[in-house]
């Protein structure tokens, strides 16, 4: 409830890998996935697996490569994508062939909101692609995010 009421009221937020499974035996999940702007329930078994790009405009995935394979990961299964959510970034399942949105952006309220699934693994999140990705998704999240993909004055490194 906290989370859900702070960012509906205009504070952002960063949803990474495992927070997109997160309460899934509460009563709220509905209201939960709403929120995360995705509906999830498992994933793929580990391994490495290819993500292209879908949103070549998005600040976020400005600096993004065409496309990128991760050291190793989990791909989590899309069930449903929210209508308002704009998906960023896809990948092909190497398991059964099937394409899920594995970074996206949607809005909850007031507040905005950047999800990935990306990041089980540490060779993903010490990637330089990965890193930069969620960067950009949290300056993007912040409104600190320029729509070229540089960081607002007073942010860059």
């Amino acid at each position: 409830n906290n989370i859900l009421q702070t960012v509906r009221g205009g504070k952002p937020a960063v949803m990474l890998h495992c927070s997109i499974h997160a309460f899934r035996k509460s009563p709220k999940i509905g209201e939960w996935e709403s929120f995360c702007g995705m509906r999830s329930k498992v994933h793929d078994p580990f391994g490495s697996f290819s993500v292209t790009k879908l949103d070549q405009d998005s600040p976020i995935t400005k600096s993004f490569p065409p496309t990128w394979t991760t050291p190793g990961d989990e791909l989590y299964q899309t069930i449903a994508i929210d209508p308002k959510s704009r998906p960023l970034l896809q990948a092909k399942s190497p398991k059964d062939g099937r394409e899920h949105v594995v970074g996206w952006t949607t809005q909850w309220g007031q507040g905005r909101v950047f999800c990935t699934t990306l990041g089980h693994d540490m060779k993903t999140t010490a990637a330089p692609e990965y890193l930069q990705l969620v960067a950009n998704g949290l300056l993007w999240s912040c409104g600190k995010l320029n729509a070229d993909g540089t960081p607002a004055a007073g942010y860059q490194r």
